[in-house]
């Protein structure tokens, strides 16, 4: 079936990488056409495939935009940009639209009674509450709701009174090769992903400071790798600031983005998911188990359904930065247990979230869409 792919950015996080599986899927690539904001890695990731990519402003929803001269802006992107998308739905015969996360909001002003409209949600919004109901209206547009989480699907089932299917994300592990332990003389903890507030690597660095005071026996050192959104880039500075100010220079570093996860998955021994609020299906989690590394995350979202407690990782709790310490230092005292952690983790990987499952899943769920079917809980 001829589809339209929106997708909101062009650098290669997490859904990005999703997107690049489902074109995968069958024969998906030859009958896509995507659209993305602006120019990046995934542009050539994606000619590589065959795929045809358009450049369009979007107005891709974030929450800056969330004021009052920010949403009118908005607005205009969002007339432009579904006069150029029906323009091109009708020149390509395009037959399905497909959205690749919530903030890409024109996907509901393309749906029609002959377009049906498939949503892939990535987040979980819970606040403000005139953001995740504004999306929420526009959700019950679409023929198909699908979630990359159990969490994700509850949160928007709940919110907008319709049934979500669960499709777990997969991935490849003949790219990660586990590596040996190197414990001793230091301990390299990672944190990987968006720099973003919400994703906690403030939190992390609140952990750094406290066991950094304590008399240890442990040399720790912690790598944060990532980039933020263009237009934030603002917050790559405070990072940076906020690590200098709390004397962590020495231990802590911020490499920047990377583009070779598994050169940094091999390089570090711990994985450390520090987000303070809920996240979906964290694709970092994925990579880290699946290049055989242990993973310590905050108890929310979808890491409770990736992570076994006590066999492929922990959890600490949101907040309470003398729990977390106290976990993590359990967790690096005992090198053994990590590396069977590790081990256990790739396994699960495999049978969970592998590529093969993932594309099984994704051709029973949306292969099911006829035109103009809602599926409503």
């Amino acid at each position: 079936m001829r589809t339209l792919y929106l997708h909101g950015s062009s650098d290669h996080y997490g859904s990005a990488k999703v997107l690049l599986q489902i074109l995968q899927v069958g024969d998906n690539a030859q009958h896509a056409h995507v659209i993305l904001p602006h120019d990046g890695r995934l542009v050539s990731d994606l000619k590589s495939l065959g795929v045809p990519v358009t450049l369009l402003n979007m107005g891709v929803l974030r929450r800056k935009y969330l004021t009052p001269w920010g949403v009118m802006g908005r607005v205009v992107l969002w007339i432009y940009a579904t006069i150029q998308l029906r323009q091109l739905i009708q020149r390509e015969r395009i037959e399905r639209v497909y959205v690749n996360s919530a903030n890409v909001v024109i996907g509901s002003l393309l749906r029609n009674k002959n377009t049906p409209l498939i949503w892939h949600l990535h987040e979980i919004v819970e606040h403000p509450l005139i953001l995740r109901n504004f999306l929420s209206f526009l959700l019950r547009r679409a023929d198909l709701l699908i979630g990359v989480s159990k969490a994700t699907c509850d949160h928007w089932s709940r919110c907008t009174g319709k049934k979500v299917k669960l499709v777990y994300n997969g991935i490849n592990i003949s790219s990660f090769q586990p590596t040996t332990y190197k414990l001793q003389p230091a301990t390299t903890l990672g944190v990987l992903g968006r720099i973003q507030p919400w994703k906690g690597q403030h939190y992390m660095l609140e952990i750094m400071k406290t066991i950094h005071l304590q008399p240890t026996t442990h040399n720790l050192q912690l790598l944060i790798s990532g980039s933020a959104f263009p237009g934030y880039e603002h917050l790559e500075q405070e990072l940076m600031d906020k690590i200098h100010q709390m004397n962590l220079s020495q231990i802590v570093k911020f490499i920047g983005y990377t583009e070779d996860v598994p050169v940094f998955m091999s390089s570090i021994d711990l994985l450390v998911l520090p987000s303070v609020l809920p996240d979906p299906l964290p694709t970092v989690v994925l990579e880290a188990m699946a290049a055989g590394k242990p993973v310590l995350a905050t108890a929310q979202g979808g890491a409770l359904e990736m992570i076994e407690e006590h066999e492929t990782g922990r959890f600490m709790p949101i907040g309470n930065v003398s729990v977390a310490v106290a976990i993590l230092q359990e967790m690096i005292s005992n090198p053994e247990k990590m590396k069977e952690m590790g081990q256990k983790g790739r396994m699960r990987v495999q049978a969970l979230f592998s590529p093969d499952a993932f594309a099984k899943n994704w051709s029973a769920v949306t292969k099911a869409v006829p035109r103009g079917t809602t599926l409503r809980s």
